[in-house]
This record gives structure tokens, C-alpha cells and sequence, in this order.
């Protein structure tokens, strides 16, 4: 947020760099030469002209009114592009499309970097969904290949959404990034059935765009696209928690396995139903695919990584947004036929951590709500093994614990 000259609070568009000459700095200038003033006008001329030979800033939302982006024809060369969407795209959507990669366009061969944001909506307007009716049909034609962009960072489904449609390629990317809806939203909100975070955006649109870009980028190393939702849905695409479903964003999870180099994965997100321990359920999908993923992840990588650096020997990271339970008597009361379950019905998110980091992995639950429970199950289903935890006894302390301080008192 910034303030104008009548203390007015406006919004600063996420991505763009937006610099200020505070006023201190004409009254500095008003005592100074002509020939300095000169020779500073000159100077940051120079400066201008040689960021926006490196950076492409495509804002048509940010342009005066009735003055069109195609006057601005910026030379090719850019090695960064970062583009504006407008905080409302659905009713605009071919033609923001059009015009934003007709200018990417330009820069084709030499874009290392392309930054997409969209704008907040104004104070007191509801925020459409992202992707909202979206049309996925591709453009005919051969793909778009960007060859040497090697980044890319979005945080809306419809920048997606905008490099799907045409055919982009990215065969040299390395890292992809984003959130698409504020991690704060998942902490309660995925702890119920409605899973109301995921209604802010288009999810099939979403598992669609992305899983075609990770598909065509191999080299991907560093994934941090909030949310990749492991969350049941039915046949008619609706988010449902009843086991026989299939996952929300099954396209993108099939992606995923198919990275070899892949060092950084994040944000899973799990709801409440695929976290919880619930013996009379048959298997866990969410779950199951998340122990799944952890073993890719902790797979050895081959080839050669960023500068020279041999991922295998990297240490590798997942980023986690789930509920968790905790139970009173860990880590020194928790009997080894519940730590590792047979089923994947008993597979919890201490076990997907535990998994992880056994694997050699730094695991980081970035979100999501802290229950405390006090009952245990038996290990093959028959229910509550213990009713309220009891503390355990001495000699069961200090089996567990390597370095026992004192006895009880």
C-alpha cells in the first residue's frame, strides 16, 4: 500500500516495480546548477533506457485511458518480461490474451524471466474466480517455444490459463512459482468439507494449464505453485470427501512424477478428511499420493543442476499445507505398529513427515490447523486402543528415550 499527496491509501500492483521521487528530491535539485541538472537528466535517462532494454513491463490495465500498449513499441532484447493482468479478465479475455503475448512475442529468443500478476480488485468489489469459464481449447498452430527462459512465477490461474491457450513451451525451465490463493485462507478453511480456499479459483482450469507446462519442461527443479491440491473430487468435477473418488488435480500429480531433476516441491495441500487416521476406511488416496510423491522426490536426480551442482547432493525441501493431529504422549509413547502403518488408511501427516525426512528430505508445513487428540486405535481397526493417553510408565520411558535425565519421583 502507498499513500498519494492527499494521504489517500492505493493499491501497488504485485510484481511491478513502482519507484517514487519524493519531493525532497526537487527541492534538492532547485539548488543545484543548470549544468548538474542537466547532467542528472542525462544520467537518469541513461538509466531508463538501459532497465527498459532488459525489462518488458506489459500494464495495458496501467496505461492512460484510450492509449493503447501498441504505441509503446519497446525494441527486442528484453531479458525479463513481467506482465499486468486486469483484476477482472473474463469478460476482456481474448483480447488481454492477445495483446499480452503479442508482446512477449518480441522478445521470444532472449526472455530469461516472465513474471504474470493480477491486479487486486478495488475496495468494496468481489473478486471474480480465477479461470472462471475459462476455454481451454489451444490455439491451432505450432507451439510457442520460448527457448531460454529458465523462470517463471505467476499468481493467478489465468496467467496459466493465458501460456496454455498458446502453446507455450518452456524447455529450459528450471523453476516455477506462485500463489494463487492466500495460504492464510487454508488454516481453517480446508478443516471442513466445502473447502471453501478452493472456490476462489478454477481448480480444473488450474490442473489442466499447469500439468500441460510441467509436461513439456523437463528440467523443472524448484516447484512452489500454492496450491497443489491432493483433494477428492466425483465425477462432476465437485470437491467431495467419500472414498472411490479421484483427485482434483490428478493431471498435475501425473506431471510431477515425470520431473527427474526435481529438488523443490510445494505447496501439497490435504484437507482434514485425507489427514485424519480412520481405520474403517479402506485406503486414503490424498495420503497415498502424497507418499508417493515424497518418494520421487527423495529419488536420486540425475544429470547437472544449477551451476554446476549435481542435485542428488542438493538437500531437497517439501512444502506441506495440511491439519495435523498430535498426540500427548509423542515423540516417546508412540508404539511401532502405529508409526508404520500397513494400510494407507492409517497414514497421517506425522508419518508423511516422518517418511520424508528418513528419505533424506527438510520437510516445512507452511499453514494449516493443530489438533490435539487422545485416543489411539488398535493396529488392525478394532478401535480405541487406549480411551484418554496415559503417561507412560518408567520403563517404557526409558526404553524410548536414548538419554534418560532422572527416574520418576
Amino acid at each position: 500500500m502507498e499513500a498519494d499527496a492527499q494521504g489517500t491509501r492505493t493499491d501497488v500492483p504485485r510484481g511491478v516495480l513502482r519507484v517514487s521521487v519524493p519531493s525532497i528530491l526537487w527541492r534538492i535539485c532547485g539548488y543545484l546548477p543548470t549544468r548538474k541538472r542537466l547532467t542528472l537528466r542525462t544520467l537518469c535517462g541513461t538509466l531508463k533506457h538501459a532497465v527498459c532494454a532488459l525489462v518488458c513491463i506489459i500494464a495495458n490495465s496501467l496505461l492512460p485511458q484510450g492509449q493503447s500498449s501498441s504505441s509503446h513499441q519497446e525494441k527486442p532484447g528484453a531479458q525479463q518480461a513481467i506482465v499486468v493482468l486486469p483484476a477482472k479478465v473474463a469478460a476482456v479475455r481474448d483480447e488481454v490474451y492477445e495483446t499480452n503475448m503479442g508482446r512477449l512475442l518480441r522478445h521470444r529468443e532472449t526472455l530469461k524471466e516472465i513474471r504474470i500478476t493480477q491486479l487486486r480488485p478495488a475496495d468494496g468489489e468481489k473478486a471474480e474466480q480465477q479461470g472462471t469459464d475459462a476455454d481451454m481449447t489451444q490455439i491451432e498452430g505450432d507451439p510457442t517455444v520460448f527457448p531460454s527462459v529458465t523462470s517463471l512465477e505467476v499468481d493467478s490461474v489465468e496467467a496459466l490459463v493465458m501460456l496454455h491457450r498458446h502453446k507455450c513451451v518452456f524447455p529450459a525451465l528450471r523453476r516455477i512459482s506462485g500463489r494463487l490463493i492466500p495460504l492464510e485462507s487454508c488454516n481453517i478453511g480446508m478443516d471442513s468439507a466445502d473447502h471453501a480456499p478452493l472456490e476462489a479459483i478454477n481448480v480444473a482450469a488450474l490442473d489442466t494449464a499447469l500439468s500441460r507446462i510441467l509436461g513439456s519442461s523437463p528440467r523443472v527443479e524448484h516447484l512452489d505453485i500454492f496450491p497443489i491440491a491432493l483433494v477428492r473430487k466425483d465425477k462432476n468435477h465437485s470437491l467431495v470427501e467419500g472414498p472411490g473418488a479421484r483427485l482434483v488435480m490428478e493431471e498435475t500429480v501425473t506431471a510431477v512424477r515425470s520431473l527427474r531433476r526435481l529438488c523443490f516441491l510445494g505447496h501439497l495441500l490435504l484437507d482434514r478428511g485425507a489427514c485424519a487416521d480412520n481405520p474403517n476406511q479402506p485406503t486414503n488416496l490424498p495420503m497415498e499420493t502424497a507418499r508417493s510423491l515424497v518418494q520421487h522426490l527423495s529419488s536420486p536426480s540425475p544429470g547437472t543442476g544449477i551451476q554446476g551442482h549435481s542435485p542428488a547432493a542438493a538437500k531437497k525441501q517439501l512444502h506441506i499445507c495440511c491439519p495435523i493431529e498430535i498426540h500427548p504422549g509423542l515423540p516417546h509413547w508412540l508404539p511401532d505398529s502405529y508409526a508404520t502403518p500397513a494400510s494407507t488408511a492409517r497414514f497421517t501427516p506425522i508419518h508423511l513427515i516422518r517418511l520424508a525426512e528418513e528419505r533424506g528430505c527438510e520437510v516445512i508445513r507452511d499453514g494449516g490447523t493443530t489438533h490435539l487428540r487422545s485416543v489411539l486405535y488398535a493396529s488392525d481397526g478394532r478401535g480405541p486402543l487406549l480411551g484418554v493417553l496415559q503417561r507412560p510408565s518408567w520403563q517404557q520411558w526409558r526404553a524410548s528415550s536414548a538419554t534418560p535425565r532422572e527416574g520418576p519421583r
